[in-house]
């Protein structure tokens, strides 16, 4: 009796599991909320479910609006609460996709619940890209690109590859970058001039309007170069060649296709300057360079380039090339100082080509050339006089002798200083004719013909029976200024020798002209 009991319970214990089951397979899931938060290139979905047990749930994202080729994501089982939330990215920016949402349990698995297809945009944002591998490593250079699978809605202006020796290369960062058009798609980027046995960053990269956004970071690492250049010696220096020697060494397996020699006035000279091609191949050769200025320092370095283009220097070495056409000038000094004009003395002493010109040149400042103002005096040799006009009064001057040979060429005597004057001189004076020679008189007519920049306060004429007599002496004032004057001196001793000049006086001091001889007459017996 208590058996068949424990067996009625039981099957009434089933009957109400089956029951159960059947209800929950009858149970219509509900989707209790749903939220949608979009970017340029996420969407992040949540929604609860209302549906017994444990409940599955997933969301379907496709560009199609008849969900074709729809995705589904976050299939796994959740909390109790039947919350889900799933964030899906590397979406298009301001672009419309469709969603919808399935769920189910363990009872209708086959046959989940699928709700109505809905609508979403994504925002405006930035690019999508991603960095492709690297290929094709050499010494100096390596193949890279990237895809640009999305534009974020604006236009991509921009789009190539930055690399560099620190990880997170960028365009704001002093990296290196290149740029390999615009749009989308996928695009390879050649990236050379890079160092040998060196560890390289890099990324792909896009611009549209609201920003730059880069792909995943790639790493590689050059190879270790195998050949080297040595400049050897410079030889055979002449006033517009040299001749260089050099050689190339390294392994046979290295192809060699170019060596030669750069060289220029300034240090580091490159192959982007002037260079001179001497074949190809490992080995020592030698490179003659023409065409340079005689006098002149020149830096020099040997190159040889591989098959990948990568360039290698040798050392630097630097030479002198002859001088032609030596001249020996001299700066000898300078007289006559006045307040706009100076006399400069030179020489010159030619030692090959013959001189066609020969002057001074000067300047307020110091190391005047024939650029500035200058003054010739004739060609050849020897030594010359040169005359400095319109300088100005009360300055500093630097004056150097100079002289042009044959071919042209330019050379300096030393550098001399002088300073001008005020301009102001003493008068310029002369002594006329004596007339009207009496027994205790004479007329004595004088000239004063430059004030020497003064006013003439004082002019007349002095006597004396020496020669060169002086106001100091018996003297007649005639007046001021300059022009011809006539004075009578009387109180003269008959029959006596005198000698007489006019002079003249300004702030400057007192001129006189040269003196003139006359005899008084003699009383009758």
């Amino acid at each position: 009796m208590v058996r068949l009991l424990q067996k009625s319970i039981l099957l009434v214990f089933i009957a109400f599991l089956i029951g159960c089951g059947k209800e929950e397979e009858n149970y219509e899931a509900k989707i209790v909320s749903d939220k949608v938060e979009t970017t340029g290139t996420t969407a992040t979905f949540q929604w609860v479910v209302d549906y017994p047990g444990k409940v599955y749930s997933s969301v379907e994202l496709s560009e199609n609006q008849d969900m074709s080729d729809a995705q589904a994501y976050g299939t796994g089982e959740m909390s109790e609460d039947k919350h889900f939330e799933v964030t899906v990215d590397g979406l298009k920016g301001a672009t419309e996709y469709y969603y919808r949402y399935k769920v189910w349990n363990s009872f209708n698995v086959e046959q989940p619940f699928v709700f109505e297809t809905k609508r979403l945009v994504t925002s405006l944002g930035l690019p999508t890209v991603v960095t492709l591998e690297v290929q094709g490593i050499t010494i100096c250079s390596a193949e890279c690109g990237g895809e640009v699978s999305g534009d974020g809605g604006l236009a991509v202006t921009a789009r190539g590859l930055c690399w560099g020796r620190q990880p997170n290369p960028s365009l704001t960062e002093n990296d290196h970058y290149s740029v390999d058009g615009m749009g989308t798609g996928s695009f390879t980027t050649h990236i050379t001039d890079l160092e040998p046995e060196t560890k390289y960053y890099v990324r792909a990269y896009a611009t549209n309007g609201k920003g730059t956004s880069y792909g995943n970071e790639q790493e590689f690492t050059t190879q270790m170069r195998t050949f080297d250049v040595n400049t050897l010696e410079v030889t055979e220096v002449n006033t517009e060649s040299a001749l260089v020697r050099c050689n190339v060494v390294g392994d046979e397996d290295n192809e060699i296709t170019e060596r030669g020699v750069c060289w220029d006035k300034q240090e580091n000279p490159t192959i982007g300057g002037s260079h001179m091609n001497n074949g190809s191949g490992l080995g020592t050769y030698e490179c003659l360079i023409t065409g340079l200025n005689d006098n002149t320092a020149y830096y020099v370095r040997a190159y040889a380039k591989n098959a990948d283009g990568y360039v290698v220097y040798g050392e630097e070495l630097n030479f002198i090339t002859v001088e032609i056409g030596i001249l020996e000038v001299t700066t000898v000094r300078m007289t006559e100082i006045y307040g706009t004009t100076a006399t400069c003395l030179g020489n010159v002493v030619s030692s090959e080509y013959a001189v066609v010109q020969k002057g001074a040149c000067w300047s307020t400042s110091p190391t005047p050339t024939i650029n500035g103002n200058h003054a010739e005096t004739g060609e050849g040799t020897g030594d010359f006089t040169v005359e400095l006009t319109g300088l100005s009064i009360m300055t500093t001057y630097y004056v150097r002798a100079y002289a042009v040979n044959t071919i042209g060429r330019v050379y300096y005597g030393e550098e001399l200083v002088f300073t001008t004057d005020n301009g102001i001189y003493e008068p310029t004076v002369s002594t006329g004719s004596v007339i009207n020679i009496t027994y205790h008189s004479a007329q004595v007519s004088g000239n004063v013909t430059d004030d020497g920049g003064a006013t003439v306060t004082e002019k007349g004429i002095c006597w004396s029976t020496s020669t060169d007599p002086t106001i100091n002496d018996d003297h007649a004032v005639y007046g001021t200024g300059v022009g011809v004057f006539w004075l009578n001196i009387d109180g003269l001793s008959a029959e006596t020798q005198y000698y007489a000049r006019a002079y003249a006086i300004n702030s400057e001091g007192i001129s006189y002209g040269e003196w003139v001889s006359f005899t008084t007459l003699s009383h009758p017996k």
